[in-house]
């Protein structure tokens, strides 16, 4: 994870020859936070959730610390709080402001199914929500009641990534979410434990024409 960086506050501080490295790259962020993000609601793709202040000064500061970097493209999930991450971040990057956001379907949350809408600190959904999480380390096409696996959502996700790192150029902001990161970086990068991405967390993959590699 590039973002948060808690001792850097500026993309060149902690990749500071990332335009010398070969490649076309996908910096791929997971949205701010909204307020179901903040009381443990799962959203998934059937709730379409705001970004609250707190959230709105996250993608502030997620563009402030991508300043200078020209991107070529900015693409985001259709949902609002993926859409205005890109947006907010965008308006601080400093050096895009003429573009515009690209949105795909497939780059939406994973669908949750009956646990949308549910808090995952009550039970019984506390529970099944552990369960669910639990059976993908063992089956990567379980599905929760209603719900996708989380190949549905690798398999619908990477093959926008490979065509946005393919046709948008050399560097391409990408803002999707958390369990959908998760999916994508399992299946790109072979991360497929639990990793940590905080709402506005940032990763950047590398595109050589074959295959993605995880920059850090």
């Amino acid at each position: 994870m590039v973002y948060p960086n808690q001792e850097c506050n500026r993309i060149e501080n902690v990749l500071p020859d990332l335009e010398n490295k070969p490649g076309n790259f996908i910096f791929l962020a997971r949205h701010g936070q909204t307020d179901m993000n903040k009381a443990k609601v799962l959203q998934g793709r059937g709730i379409n959730a705001d970004l609250n202040a707190d959230g709105i000064e996250e993608a502030k500061s997620l563009g402030e610390f991508l300043q200078n970097i020209p991107f070529n493209t900015v693409s985001s999930s259709t949902l609002r709080r993926a859409v205005q991450t890109a947006s907010k971040a965008l308006e601080n990057i400093g050096v895009s402001e003429n573009l515009s956001i690209s949105t795909y379907t497939e780059l939406e949350e994973l669908s949750w199914g009956v646990l949308e809408g549910k808090n995952i600190t009550d039970e019984p959904w506390a529970s099944m929500y552990a369960e669910t999480v639990q059976a993908w380390e063992q089956d990567k096409s379980y599905r929760p009641p209603g719900g996708e696996s989380i190949r549905d959502v690798a398999d619908r996700a990477t093959k926008v990534l490979k065509d946005i790192a393919e046709k948008g150029g050399r560097f391409n902001l990408v803002v999707s979410h958390g369990r959908a990161l998760r999916s994508i970086l399992a299946a790109t990068v072979d991360i497929s434990s639990e990793p940590p991405i905080p709402n506005t967390a940032l990763y950047i993959l590398s595109w050589d024409g074959s295959k993605f590699s995880l920059i850090s």
